[in-house]
C-alpha cells in the first residue's frame, strides 16, 4: 500500500477549499453593505443569507462557477425585497456564471419545500449559513431536523439512481458528454455525500466538519468504516481531484464564449 494522500497536494480539492472561502468572504461582504444601505447597521435581524449546491458543500469549482444562494427572510416586505435586489446586483459585479436565489425564502415557504419536494428540499438541507440573523437560523435549523430522516436520504439514492440518471442523459451536447451530468462525473460526489448522511443518522453520529468539501468527507467515513480499502480511497480521491481541476479549465476555457458556464467534453 502506498499510504493515504494528502490533501495538502492535490490542486482539485484545494481549489475546491479556496474559492469556497473566497466565495464566502464576497457574500457575507455584499450582505453587510446591503443592510448597511437598506437598513443602517450590518447585521438585520429579518434576514440570513446561505449558500447551498456545490458552495453549501464547501465543493466549489474555480474558473466560472454559479453563485448559488439562499436568502431567509423573516417575512416579505418591500424592504426585504429591496435588499434582494441589492444584494443580487452587487453580487453579479464578482462575474459568476449564474447568480441562483429562489424568490421564496420565508419559514413558511422552507417547510412547505422541505415537506414535498425532494430537489429543493435537498438544497434546503444542504445549506450553510454564511451570514444574519442567528434566531432566523436557529429556526430554520430545527426545520431541517423535523424534515431530514433515513427514509429521505434511500430515497436520495434511488433518486439519484433512477430518474437523474435518465434526466442527466439528455445533458449533452452534439453527442459530447457534460463533465458534470455524464456517468462518473462531478455529480457522483452528491451519492457518496447521501450514503454519508445516511450513516450518520442511523448510527446517531455527527462528523460534521467545517473544514473539508463534503465529498472528502463522506469519502473518508466509506475508509474509515472498510467500505473501501486504502488502495480504492486513494484512487477515488485522485479521480475527485482531477474531476475537480477538469471541469474548472473548462469553465474558464468557455468564460467568454457562448458556452459560458457549461462544461461539454466537444471536440473544442
Amino acid at each position: 500500500m502506498k499510504g493515504l494522500r494528502s490533501l495538502s497536494n492535490l490542486v482539485g480539492i484545494d481549489r475546491m477549499l479556496r474559492e469556497t472561502e473566497t466565495f464566502d468572504s464576497i457574500v457575507k461582504a455584499v450582505y453587510q453593505i446591503t443592510s448597511e444601505e437598506i437598513y443602517g447597521e450590518a447585521l438585520t435581524s429579518e434576514l440570513a443569507v446561505y449558500a447551498y449546491g456545490s458552495p453549501g458543500r464547501r465543493e466549489l469549482v474555480g474558473g466560472d462557477s454559479d453563485a448559488d444562494i439562499l436568502i431567509v427572510e423573516k417575512e416579505k416586505n418591500a424592504t426585504t425585497k429591496d435588499f434582494r435586489k441589492n444584494f443580487s446586483r452587487k453580487l453579479a459585479k464578482f462575474g459568476y456564471s449564474k447568480i441562483d436565489i429562489p424568490e421564496w425564502g420565508t419559514l413558511d415557504e422552507i417547510e412547505t419545500y422541505l415537506s414535498k419536494s425532494l430537489i429543493e428540499g435537498n438544497q434546503l438541507l444542504e445549506t450553510r449559513l454564511i451570514e444574519g440573523d442567528i434566531q432566523l437560523d436557529n429556526k430554520f435549523s430545527k426545520l431541517k431536523k423535523i424534515y431530514n430522516s433515513p427514509e429521505r436520504e434511500i430515497k436520495n439514492i434511488l433518486f439519484n439512481r433512477f430518474y437523474l440518471n435518465q434526466y442527466f442523459k439528455q445533458k449533452i451536447s452534439d453527442g459530447a458528454p457534460n463533465i458534470k451530468y455524464c456517468h462518473g462525473g462531478s455529480r457522483e460526489f452528491l451519492l457518496i455525500l447521501w450514503y454519508h448522511n445516511l450513516m450518520n443518522m442511523l448510527e446517531r453520529t455527527n462528523s460534521e466538519s467545517y473544514l473539508e468539501p463534503k465529498v472528502i468527507l463522506g469519502l473518508n467515513y466509506l475508509f474509515s468504516n472498510n467500505k473501501l480499502t486504502e488502495e480504492q480511497f486513494n484512487q477515488t480521491l485522485e479521480a475527485i481531484n482531477f474531476m475537480t481541476v477538469l471541469r474548472g479549465d473548462v469553465l474558464n476555457l468557455n468564460k467568454s464564449t457562448d458556452q459560458k458556464g457549461l462544461t461539454f467534453m466537444d471536440v473544442k
